[in-house]
C-alpha cells in the first residue's frame, strides 16, 4: 500500500494530463470541488491499517501521529490563519520524508504479519 497515494496527491499542472487513482478511475475535475481532508484521509488509511496490522500497528503509530500534527498546521480550524508560505512547504516536505518512513515501516510490518501467519497455518 503506496501512503503517498492515500494522502491527496498533488493534481497535475495546467497542460498535465491527469493521473488515474489507485483504482483505476478518472481523478474528479476540479469544478466537483476539493476533495476530503488530508485529516480525514489519514482517519481512514489508520481504520485500514488498524484492521490490517492488529497490535503491530503500534509500530506505526508515532510516525502517524507525527503526520496528523502537521497536517493540523496545513489545515487549521475555521478563522485560523494558514503558517507562512514557508512553513507550509516544510510542513509538506516533513509530511513527505514522514509518509516515506512510514512505508519502509508498514512494508516490514506486512511481512511480519504474513510471516506470523505462515508459521500458524
Amino acid at each position: 500500500m503506496k501512503l503517498g497515494s492515500k494522502l491527496g496527491e498533488q493534481p497535475p499542472s495546467e497542460g498535465q494530463e491527469p493521473r488515474p487513482s489507485r483504482e483505476g478511475q478518472e481523478p474528479k475535475p476540479a469544478s466537483e470541488g476539493p476533495g476530503p481532508k488530508l485529516s480525514a484521509v489519514l482517519d481512514t488509511l489508520t481504520r485500514d491499517l488498524t484492521a490490517e496490522l492488529g497490535k503491530l500497528y503500534e509500530g506505526l503509530a508515532p510516525l502517524l501521529a507525527d503526520i496528523r500534527r502537521d497536517i493540523a498546521a496545513l489545515e487549521p480550524a475555521e478563522g485560523d490563519a494558514m503558517p507562512p508560505p514557508q512553513e507550509q512547504e516544510a510542513l509538506r516536505a516533513r509530511i513527505g520524508t514522514s509518509l516515506d518512513e512510514a512505508e519502509e515501516v508498514l512494508e516490514a510490518l506486512q511481512l511480519a504479519t504474513r510471516e506470523s501467519t505462515r508459521g500458524k497455518g
